[in-house]
């Protein structure tokens, strides 16, 4: 009983701490997160891809997937199948495997 209450007091002192941890860089991790976004882009729009992006053709796409929302969380169960039932079979046809 005693091994269980000190292990239930470790985990929980290390969830508080990874909880102060983060709670103490908020502002820092969603300022590396903005500019790590803005490299994104920048890359989409100006980068050395052989075509480029406007931030408006980005945000276009970002608005046309999130409408399409409502469909993926309606049918998520079937296409999380669709999905590992195809993964598992390239895994067990790929030569990788064999």
């Amino acid at each position: 009983m005693l091994a269980l209450l000190g292990s239930f007091l470790v985990v929980a002192g290390l969830f508080t701490y990874v909880i102060s941890s983060v709670a103490g860089q908020w502002e820092s991790l969603a300022n590396r997160f903005s500019d790590g976004i803005d490299t994104i882009l920048q890359f989409f729009e100006t980068g050395p891809l052989p075509f480029h992006f406007t931030q408006a053709e980005i945000n276009d796409a970002i608005n046309r997937a999130s409408r399409r929302r409502p469909y993926v969380q309606q049918n998520a169960g079937d296409l999380a199948g669709q999905v590992l039932s195809n993964a598992g079979a390239w895994r067990w046809s790929s030569p990788c495997w064999r």
